[in-house]
């Protein structure tokens, strides 16, 4: 379901980056030029503080989906997810983020806590994001305007 981003998924991320829909949900609400994406990918894609990760699904042709994290030291990491139109209210996202988390506590051992910085007008995210357990974080040190920000700390042995 989620894979390793290669560069042979640059152009769907662009496509998908640049969807009117996801292009509205994003902080800075604009178009990335191509080739201000095929610089940000290509600096992405071989840094070891991003991950960016496919989705995939059985019942579809190709990937329909990306979950990215931004690792920014200090034990936190910043989400960010979009998912092509045709699979946007299926509940997919939940799974995503869910797993997702997983996969980057796992390629970071030392990342504790995990942000999503969610415009606040986005409501089937901030949903999506509190089915997959993530919770209003209310440190003011965290605020971003226009935005609702969630966070989701690594389970610790015996949590229940």
């Amino acid at each position: 379901m989620l894979r390793r981003a290669t560069g042979e998924d640059s152009r769907f991320l662009l496509e998908l980056r640049n969807d009117p829909d996801v292009v509205a949900t994003t902080s800075t609400q604009r178009v990335v030029a191509p080739e201000e994406h095929c610089a940000w990918f290509e600096s992405a894609v071989s840094r070891p503080d991003v991950l960016i990760l496919i989705v995939e699904h059985p019942e579809a042709e190709g990937p329909v989906g990306y979950v990215r994290f931004q690792n920014g030291g200090s034990g936190m990491a910043e989400i960010s997810i979009a998912l092509v139109s045709g699979w946007r209210g299926r509940s997919l996202g939940t799974s995503v983020i869910s797993l997702g988390c997983l996969c980057a506590m796992n390629e970071w051992s030392d990342l504790e806590q995990v942000l999503a910085f969610v415009r606040s007008d986005n409501m089937a995210s901030v949903r999506a994001f509190d089915r997959a357990g993530f919770a209003l974080d209310q440190d003011p040190g965290m605020s971003r305007e226009g935005h609702v920000v969630l966070s989701y700390s690594r389970p610790r042995p015996g949590d229940q």
